[in-house]
């Protein structure tokens, strides 16, 4: 495609958006916008990669590579030590100069398209790209006089942009109600000197609105070819809010219920006027490609709490995001299925006419295309293709002073502690967690061996870190070094059992002091008591003739109990994943060691803590499939399916076990429901070709068995079958020939390795 037909591109990225909560407001008319765009395009799920946490997924959605080659490992990285100055941060946000790889617009920038970025995860400070470019670091609302709230170096370039775009900035202290009530109709009721739940909201609604401002005004006044929006507000709303969300859960009271319960679908809905201003300002000559990194728990899958730990808070990600695309050169109508966050940098440049390269760990999305090229343009890698990107030279570095409003912001969302003041401390944490996430990335990809690399010193140098035990048992697992992963195991229920015990009664004495002094006025210990006057002691309280008495104000001790209380949720939460998981680990691998009945107990035993701890039900149901028992199978299967309907694994066993129960129409429904979750799933791909053979519709058994060996092709299954269908149903002796020749070179190679 030459420059004068390539096509305009508007990417716009919402993070953390689900459609389970998008469907009820189309219903409702609340999202005109989007259902348009829906409807004048295709749409579908996009599948997330492991470990959930943005700012990896961002930079792969950016670049189409996973994060052991992207660089970024995490929501904050340690600053170089010869970085640090005085009384500065151990640790800082992940940087744009820690990207290893060229992102999107370095790409068009290198092939002289006119590009713009705003407010993309990691790309403080900005590149110097052929265009505009905003970093995360603009919407950043800070506490104090907003007439001195200075953008910080480097969030703009080019940097004579930055007064011009700085001034659109909105702060908390400028909002009215007229702004507040739409998203908050109750607010009047907020008692705001304990509840600071309304300044969260006003802070996000302004970093909200300050993205929007920058994009609007750059896309109003500047030519582009491509055009990138990141809004992060919908992943932050959620957090805040996503509890209050109808239905009411049981830990929410009636009063905040009634005050945040339209909160979250609020920010849907200002989301969906915001991209209408996009659509006005692109025009019908560009395409439009609307992505969101993952989903988020909305519904009866929201966790009883979030547990403390690094990056706790992904507990609330679900594995699907949305995608929507429209406009010149993409079809209209179809559902689209099989796409993932790695798709997408390739799926751009495809529809720019440039060619994608071999080291992407993504695909275009062809079928998405009303007039798919025939052949699509590959080079072995852009890191390769010499000329000015608009990356980084390696010698700049983030002033780690300018990092600290990045960190209160991550510290306030939940996703990380406050930073230890000791920088050592700080960034060996940074390392530690960066770590951590690059092994789940490496499994997530299949690298297994290399995640183990990872995974073993980390357990042994931080043992009482209990996810990093469970995580090594699995990477020991997918090796099938049982063994190994049964002594972590039975290590990790230990430890659980006495950490539960202990923590329980420490919350428990805590909690019945704060309760005794709120109604007795003193506590049986004898360490607090209830102040005669609230203004005095409200701030805490002092001694009493030297016998360690604290004296508090009957809403310190309320808070307190609050607190406790929420401590308690945290710790039930965190213990009601970690023994069931572990529980489900000793089910697999006794599975695995030929003890199918003791394999069972295990997994009803987790079932038992937690029924709807994900993968316990797909465990189940493959055991009664190893115990040739399928219409078990299937109802562990379809109670998982009412647990998480879009589980691609689910569906395959199900699949499977249909199969066995002679039921092929169903099977195959379910198999292309898998296959539509997760494309890069042979075992779905085999279970459909099956079905279809026994359907008798042997063409597209051919394809789905063609299209499970690009993805795996030693299945010596997949030949077998393809074999069988051409020798006995097409005779084509040939064909069927080829594939027996096939089993016997993978056999051999099998063999002589």
């Amino acid at each position: 495609m030459n420059k004068s037909t390539r096509r305009k591109v508007l990417f716009v990225g919402w993070d953390a958006a689900d459609w389970k909560v998008i469907r009820p407001l189309i219903r409702a008319g609340q999202m005109p916008t989007l259902e348009s765009m829906m409807r004048e395009g295709v749409w579908g799920n996009i599948a997330t990669l492991h470990p959930i946490l943005s700012p990896m997924l961002w930079t792969s959605i950016a670049t189409g590579k996973r994060a052991h080659k992207h660089g970024i490992h995490g929501f904050i990285e340690p600053v170089p030590p010869d970085q640090i100055t005085a009384g500065g941060p151990g640790v800082r946000a992940s940087t744009s100069t820690t990207r290893t790889c060229k992102a999107l617009w370095n790409i068009l920038t290198q092939e002289g398209l006119r590009t713009h970025q705003v407010g993309w995860f990691c790309s403080h400070p900005a590149e110097p790209i052929n265009g505009i470019n905003v970093s995360n670091a603009f919407e950043q609302v800070t506490a104090g006089d907003p007439s001195h709230w200075p953008v910080p170096d480097g969030t703009v370039h080019p940097a004579s942009m930055t007064e011009t775009l700085g001034s659109l900035r909105l702060h908390p202290s400028e909002l009215t109600e007229d702004v507040v009530l739409p998203f908050l109709p109750e607010a009047a009721r907020i008692d705001q000197s304990h509840d600071a739940r309304l300044g969260i909201f006003a802070k996000l609604f302004c970093e909200m609105v300050n993205i929007h401002s920058a994009a609007t005004w750059i896309m109003e006044h500047h030519p582009w070819d491509f055009m990138g929006v990141y809004n992060p507000s919908i992943d932050h709303f959620s957090h805040a809010f996503m509890r209050y969300h109808p239905p009411q859960m049981a830990d929410v009271t009636d009063e905040e219920f009634a005050i945040y319960r339209d909160a979250v679908a609020s920010c849907y809905r200002f989301h969906d006027m915001m991209l209408d201003r996009y659509l006005q300002l692109a025009g019908d000559d560009t395409t439009v490609v609307l992505c969101s990194d993952h989903g988020f728990h909305c519904d009866h899958l929201r966790p009883r709490g979030t547990p403390h730990e690094p990056a706790g808070p992904a507990v609330w990600h679900r594995d699907y995001g949305i995608l929507v695309m429209k406009g010149p050169g993409v079809r209209r109508g179809p559902r689209l299925y099989g796409a993932s966050v790695l798709d997408m940098t390739p799926t751009v440049l495809t529809l720019l006419g440039l060619p994608i390269a071999a080291d992407m760990d993504g695909k275009p999305l062809l079928q998405a295309l009303d007039d798919p090229p025939t052949f699509v343009p590959r080079i072995e890698s852009w890191e390769q293709v010499e000329g000015a990107c608009g990356m980084h030279p390696p010698e700049v570095r983030e002033n780690p002073f300018e990092a600290s409003a990045s960190i209160e912001q991550l510290v306030a969302l939940g996703y990380i502690e406050a930073p230890d003041q000791n920088n050592e401390r700080a960034a060996s944490n940074a390392r530690r967690e960066a770590g951590y996430n690059l092994a789940r990335s490496l499994q997530n990809a299949g690298l297994i061996d290399e995640a183990l690399a990872q995974a073993e010193p980390l357990y042994r140098d931080h043992p009482e870190e209990v996810r990093f035990g469970i995580f090594l048992a699995q990477c020991y697992l997918a090796r099938r070094r049982y063994t190994e992963a049964r002594a972590v195991t039975e290590r990790i229920l230990e430890q659980v059992g006495h950490n539960a015990a202990v923590t329980a009664d420490q919350l428990e004495a805590q909690r019945r002091s704060v309760h005794e002094a709120l109604e007795t006025g003193r506590s049986t210990d004898g360490s607090l008591a209830l102040a005669k006057d609230d203004h005095e002691h409200g701030g805490g309280g002092h001694a009493e003739d030297g016998a360690g008495t604290r004296f508090v104000s009957r809403r310190a001790l309320q808070q307190a109990e609050r607190q406790l209380a929420r401590q308690a949720r945290q710790w039930r939460a965190l213990d009601v994943r970690v023994t069931p998981t572990a529980r489900l680990l000793m089910g697999i691998l006794e599975l695995h060691e030929q003890r199918v009945e003791e394999a069972l107990t295990q997994l009803r035993m987790a079932e038992a803590d937690e029924p709807r701890l994900p993968g316990l039900h797909l465990q189940i149901g493959r055991v009664y499939l190893r115990l040739r028992r399928p219409a078990e199978a299937a109802r562990a299967f379809r109670a998982a399916l009412r647990i998480d309907g879009d589980n691609a694994r689910v569906h395959e066993g199900l699949a499977t076990a249909l199969l066995r129960l002679r039921r092929p129409t169903a099977a195959a429904e379910h198999a292309l429901i898998a296959v539509g979750l997760l494309h890069h799933f042979p075992r779905a791909h085999f279970r459909l070709g099956v079905a279809l053979t026994r359907l008798r519709m042997y063409e597209r058994a051919i394809e789905a068995f063609e299209t499970c060996l690009k993805i795996a092709p030693q299945s010596v299954a997949c030949h077998r079958w393809l074999a069988r269908i051409y020798g006995k149903r097409l005779d084509r002796v040939d064909l069927a020939a080829e594939h027996m020749s096939r089993i016997d070179f993978i056999r051999h190679s099998m063999e002589s390795s």
